[in-house]
């Protein structure tokens, strides 16, 4: 499962990489 965004960087991050993006 995919962790929620911590900050705006993280959010545009898991945009970029999708679901596969974990923190």
């Amino acid at each position: 499962m995919v962790h929620p965004p911590h900050t705006q960087e993280d959010a545009i991050k898991r945009e970029g990489e999708g679901r596969e993006y974990t923190d």
